[in-house]
């Protein structure tokens, strides 16, 4: 364990990378730019996005409910432009295809690995 820690053995682990993103909502499409930041494989992220107010599912929602969550694993991030893209870096735009109904629209944005929250917020839907 000694030798491990002396020889940076133990800097292996990984981390969470550290992105900020703009996102916009239009025609039945989440876009992501990527604002600057770490580098992130596509396949590493996980969208959730719940439904505030609104009709989501065809109900009234009247308190939080998670209404998509999207894989990178399932190839569902594309990148604006390069369809065979395999990581998002600064001024990439990520396109992620989610039907949301108005109301607002919470998203949040992780890095599967770590489990580590990359970036978050809500867009109101009209």
């Amino acid at each position: 364990v000694i030798t491990g820690f002396a020889t940076n053995l133990s800097d292996d682990t990984e981390k969470t990378p550290t992105t900020f993103f703009d996102a916009q909502y239009e025609d039945g499409q989440f876009t992501l730019k990527h604002k600057g930041g770490d580098p992130i494989r596509l396949q590493d992220m996980q969208m959730v996005i719940e439904q505030r107010g609104g009709m989501a599912n065809g109900g009234g929602v009247s308190s939080n409910e998670v209404i998509h969550t999207v894989s990178g694993t399932d190839g569902k991030f594309k990148i604006r432009g390069d369809d065979t893209a395999k990581s998002a870096s600064t001024g990439d735009v990520i396109l992620v295809d989610c039907p949301v109904d108005s109301g607002v629209a919470l998203w949040t944005l992780t890095y599967v690995p770590t489990n580590g929250l990359i970036a978050s917020g809500e867009i109101v839907i009209s």
